[in-house]
């Protein structure tokens, strides 16, 4: 509330009309209380950011693993077909 009577004192020292004063504090309060997070809202937003930034990491860990997995199986799938194909063109021939 200081700052919006210093705001306002300051206005009208420089000739602005008291209503228009009044208009500029009003309005930058609103902006203040409803637009500017505090240091309270942005600590907030850091844990909460964290929090999911950690779920996500462990989602993508998760999912890296089983994608890992599906390339050693497909893999081992086809050496193995390749090693029965040359195995069996090997005895043909």
């Amino acid at each position: 509330m200081q700052f919006a009577i210093a705001v306002y004192d300051a206005l009208v020292a420089i000739n602005v009309p008291a209503d228009r004063a009044k208009a500029v504090v009003t309005a930058l309060e609103h902006d203040m209380t409803a637009e500017l997070g505090t240091k309270t809202d942005l600590r907030h937003l850091e844990l909460a950011l964290k929090s999911d930034i950690k779920h996500l990491s462990e989602t993508f860990d998760l999912n890296l693993k089983a994608l890992g997995n599906t390339i050693v199986i497909r893999l081992t799938v086809v050496m193995v077909a390749v090693v029965g194909l040359a195995t069996t063109f090997h005895r043909l021939f």
